[in-house]
């Protein structure tokens, strides 16, 4: 069944509490006729065969691939995807005498082997990355006249992004150089002005927030979670497919946002009940915008060091590894801010035994018909649940009741706030001491200020920063290509099952997940729900297979295909084109 689209015009959004170790019974019996889908465990390939030894690390590499994805609660596909071993030459880490090419440098040289203008030192900027551009200064002479502090949204600008569900990760670039230029941006909302890095062609604080709050309701989860995916990753054949973990060791930029694996998980566990339904409230807040310049920026040592250890000759995993840590994507232009998005999941037969509908119970939560989300009240909000207005027309005359009652569970989907916002939020949910009511949206508003997060961005694909003066540039910029194209395919929901019944697959961190329609539930979507009085069970529609390998380049094109696989009973077949076609 559809969504239905609901506009609301509250300034906030209101959660009461994760709940209840929630479910105070069993879940509905299941059908003793239905037979749940054997379980599949996760099925690697074998692994490649070792690479050459890495001339500068001294170290080589091997990898392997996933054959099918764990599902119907087989064995997740987790364990590690390459390995390295040390090998002859230099000891592991250390570069020895593969370091940097040597500089003809006719102004001053770093350290660390950077080439600057001699304009650049002693200005009290730390143009050279190790400081030795102030050291020995007879006199210093300030970029700027007034100290300023780095702009937080500048430090963070460019960013690189997971395909996979768009997870941040670390930043390609050096945002912490100027180039002697003192740039500065005014935050309205602190009243201070900002410097601005280098790399940021552009940077603009304007806080902006949506009209109104808007709302939809979901009887039926799988479109729920299909939305949510749809708007947190690319479209790029993979079907709905997120991947937000990682088993390397460096860590991504961190905005302490939700993780969105454990959330969708949250709201499958309750599609399994035949009584949820589903609303969802959403604010979003606009802080600012910047763009990077697309020519003579600074690239962070440790980026072009990561991009200098790459193989000319590819091996998937080390490519993997850099994938993993900086992106598959930079960000080229981005808007920065938040989304306060909350899903409740509400107990459709307590609401009828009581007769109230949802409309009721987001009266209930503080949500008005009036009221509009503006940018002079972000910090001025302060609505709490109010009994006048609740009790007659529920009987219900605290947020506790109306929790135990009505409300289930409420999944966070916020993007952005700070980890003391954050961590608050996540108190209050675990423990359900209180219902968290509409003045929760001020701090969060607040708490923006010190850590937004990108909720829109232009993207481009991390190979297209490979220096032109990097050896092999061309070659390393091509073995990335590939390797985001094979990332992709990697984890594409063509390595799972077909679902039952018009299920839909999805894939989480090496797991896949069946999405069923409203007559069906299950692991496969193999149960029918009591109120589906149908004939038609017992069906799989089609599923495309994995795609075929590139055809050889002729004529500077290249082919491959797929079949569509899986039909059972009256299922539908794919659709889309079994053939695709490339220029190489």
């Amino acid at each position: 069944m559809r969504k239905v689209p609901e506009s609301m015009t509250s300034p906030v959004l209101l959660l009461v509490c994760l709940t209840l170790p929630f479910i105070t019974g069993q879940l509905e019996d299941r059908d003793v006729d239905a037979v749940a889908p054997a379980m599949i465990d996760c099925e690697l390939s074998a692994w490649s065969h070792w690479s050459a030894c890495h001339p500068c690390l001294g170290v080589k590499y091997r990898s392997r691939s996933i054959v099918k994805l764990g599902q119907y609660h087989g064995r997740v596909c987790v364990d590690a995807m390459d390995e390295q071993r040390i090998c002859g030459g230099a000891p592991t880490g250390d570069r020895g005498a593969c370091g940097p090419p040597e500089v003809n440098c006719p102004n001053f040289q770093c350290e660390n082997g950077h080439c600057l203008p001699h304009r650049l030192e002693c200005n009290e900027d730390n143009d050279c990355g190790d400081f030795s551009d102030e050291d020995y200064c007879e006199s210093v002479k300030p970029t700027c006249r007034t100290p300023r502090e780095l702009s937080e949204m500048g430090r963070t600008a460019g960013t690189g992004v997971n395909i996979l569900g768009l997870e941040p990760r670390a930043s390609p670039f050096d945002n912490e150089w100027f180039n002697g230029q003192c740039k500065v941006a005014r935050d309205g909302n602190r009243r201070t002005y900002f410097r601005i890095p280098w790399n940021v062609m552009s940077l603009n604080y304007q806080t902006q927030a949506g009209e109104a709050l808007s709302s939809e309701h979901y009887t039926v989860a799988s479109e729920l979670i299909q939305t949510t995916i749809r708007e947190t990753s690319f479209n790029l054949n993979a079907g709905f497919s997120v991947k937000t973990e990682t088993g390397n060791i460096l860590q991504a930029v961190p905005d302490f946002k939700f993780n969105i694996s454990k959330s969708v998980e949250k709201i499958l566990q309750h599609s399994e009940s035949e009584t949820n339904e589903y609303f969802s409230v959403e604010g979003k807040v606009q802080l600012g915008q910047f763009q990077m310049r697309s020519r003579s920026y600074r690239l962070s040592d440790e980026f072009v060091q990561a991009l200098g250890d790459l193989m000319v000759e590819y091996e998937k995993g080390q490519y993997f590894r850099l994938l993993d840590d900086y992106g598959t994507h930079y960000t080229s232009h981005g808007t920065l801010g938040g989304v306060y998005r909350l899903v409740y999941v509400l107990n459709q037969k307590a609401m009828k035994d009581m007769s109230i509908t949802k409309d009721i119970v987001k009266l209930c939560l503080g949500f008005t018909s009036k009221q509009t989300l503006s940018v002079s009240s972000l910090v001025s909000i302060d609505r709490h649940f109010d009994p006048s207005v609740c009790f007659p027309k529920t009987h219900i005359n605290n947020k506790s009741n109306l929790t135990t009652r009505v409300i289930k569970d409420v999944v966070s989907f916020v993007k952005g706030g700070d980890l003391i916002f954050l961590s608050k939020l996540q108190r209050l949910l675990i423990e359900n001491k209180e219902s968290v009511d509409a003045s929760l949206f001020s701090q969060w508003a607040g708490s923006l200020i010190e850590s937004p997060v990108l909720v829109g961005q232009r993207s481009y694909p991390i190979s297209s920063l490979v220096p032109l003066t990097m050896a092999e540039a061309s070659v390393i910029r091509h073995n990335l290509d590939r390797a985001i194209q094979e990332y992709v395919a990697e984890y594409s929901t063509c390595k799972c099952a077909p679902c039952q019944n018009g299920g839909t697959p999805i894939q989480l961190n090496g797991e896949c997940k069946c999405l069923c329609s409203q007559y069906f539930r299950g692991v496969g979507c193999h149960i029918k729900r009591k109120h589906y009085k149908g004939t038609g069970v017992d069906y799989t529609d089609g599923h495309w297979s994995c795609w075929s390998a590139w055809s050889p380049c002729r004529e500077a094109q290249r082919s491959r295909t797929r079949g569509c696989v899986g039909i059972k009973g009256s299922g539908q077949p794919c659709s889309g084109s079994t053939t695709s076609t490339d220029h190489c």
